[in-house]
């Protein structure tokens, strides 16, 4: 509805204004009326409106002075002038300080007012339609810069790429994490899985951006950087003041607000031109969580767990498991080449690792799947075979039940398209 405010000192006027125009029929709502410009002032601030009727000469305040405060302090408010034959100076004041018509009190009719009050309206209604569009249009490249500076981080993390790509990618972004030396933190929500399908939350995106929100808030209250979701809750820092101290916040609000628990790996120093290389240490000093559940923070410059701490025997195991993940490897066949009984070496593995032998295999080659799938010059079919599986439906369901999206479905998020 538009909104009406009738001022004028005359109690008559006043009254004839409000009853002798169905206004409400017409879509308008008289808010009030006042006898003086100070008592019209006095309502504005308390309910502005989008039409005022106000009479020219008043006791107290009369229309100029109160058209020009109005004019000042609420734009969008329409005055029309009410006024008599000997008031044409003032009438023309007005019209120059912003009145949008005039009317004779003496002579009005209400079809006439009425009429001038719609044609208002129209415009006012065409004046918020025109707003929302360009309010709509204006979060609609919020949101298309957002997400294209979310897909330009996620290629400086997770792709190779030369200094040319680099220092474009740097061109078109802009980057709120100060000068380097940087450090990437790789962040993960443990037990994701479970927190997903435990029902506390509706969907996984709403799981990863209200933990998002949490990161990016605490993010910003100490020294700012950059935040982007990787994939599976998982997100990935970029900053310049790092502490434990902000990741202990992180870890301590998303636990309260959110009800999860998150885990931290930490790159050593890098320049802008070593992102990719310090996101992988990130991410590989994170994997160290499986070893060390009660852990929440891992360096990858500082040796938390050291391969000194495996016995030699369960050593050349995972040595073999990743110099040859893209063979067909059986426990048995890892079992007699070191010398052991197939099921001493499963428990002793599992007893030193953390891990099953078959699910230390699952991710040596999922780790390299998702390297090879961030290039889009190979296939599907063609990356199955690389990591050790003949069948790529095979590799397929593997990679969903690890990963939590096809392969297919994660190259579409890392490459944006």
């Amino acid at each position: 509805m538009i909104r009406i405010l009738i001022v004028d000192d005359e109690i008559l006027v006043r009254l004839s204004l409000k009853t002798l125009i169905p206004w409400q029929e017409h879509g308008f709502e008289v808010i009030g009326e006042a006898e003086n410009g100070v008592e019209a002032l006095a309502m504005l601030e308390r309910s502005p409106c989008d039409i005022v009727l106000m009479d020219i000469r008043m006791p107290e305040m009369d229309g100029i002075v109160l058209m020009s405060t109005i004019t000042k302090q609420w734009p969008h408010i329409r005055c029309i002038i009410l006024s008599n034959y000997n008031d044409f100076d003032y009438v023309q004041k007005a019209l120059q300080l912003g009145a949008v018509d005039y009317m004779l009190k003496l002579a009005w009719v209400p079809a006439e007012l009425l009429e001038k009050c719609k044609r208002i309206g129209e415009d006012i209604e065409n004046s918020r339609i025109q707003q929302s569009e360009k309010d709509q249009l204006v979060s609609r490249v919020v949101q298309l810069k957002s997400g294209a500076k979310r897909g330009q981080l996620q290629d400086l993390f997770m792709k190779h790429s030369s200094k040319l790509e680099t220092d474009t990618l740097l061109h078109m972004l802009d980057l709120q994490c100060g000068e380097p030396p940087y450090r990437v933190v790789c962040i993960s929500i443990d037990e994701y899985r479970r927190v997903h399908e435990g029902n506390r939350f509706k969907s996984e995106q709403l799981l990863n951006y209200t933990v998002g929100n949490i990161l990016e808030e605490i993010m910003k209250k100490n020294g700012g950087g950059e935040l982007v979701e990787t994939l599976n809750g998982k997100f990935a820092l970029l900053l310049t003041s790092f502490s434990e101290s902000t990741l202990e916040e992180m870890r301590a609000a998303s636990a309260t607000y959110a009800r999860v628990s998150l885990s931290f790996g930490i790159s050593g120093h890098c320049t802008i031109y070593e992102l990719h290389r310090a996101y992988e240490a990130a991410e590989e000093s994170l994997e160290r969580k499986f070893h060390n559940p009660d852990k929440m923070m891992f360096y990858s410059d500082k040796q938390n767990v050291t391969d000194a701490r495996y016995r030699p025997e369960i050593q050349e195991v995972i040595d073999i498991i990743h110099k040859e993940f893209n063979n067909s490897i059986k426990v048995s066949e890892l079992a007699k080449r070191i010398g052991f009984v197939e099921n001493y070496l499963s428990v002793l593995f599992k007893k030193e690792t953390g891990d099953k032998i078959v699910d230390y295999i699952t991710k040596v080659r999922m780790k390299k799947a998702r390297e090879l799938l961030a290039d889009p010059t190979y296939k599907i079919y063609e990356i199955s075979e690389m990591v050790g599986y003949g069948d790529s439906n095979h590799f397929s369901k593997y990679f969903k039940k690890t990963e939590g999206v096809f392969p297919l479905e994660y190259r579409k998020m890392i490459l944006g398209k």
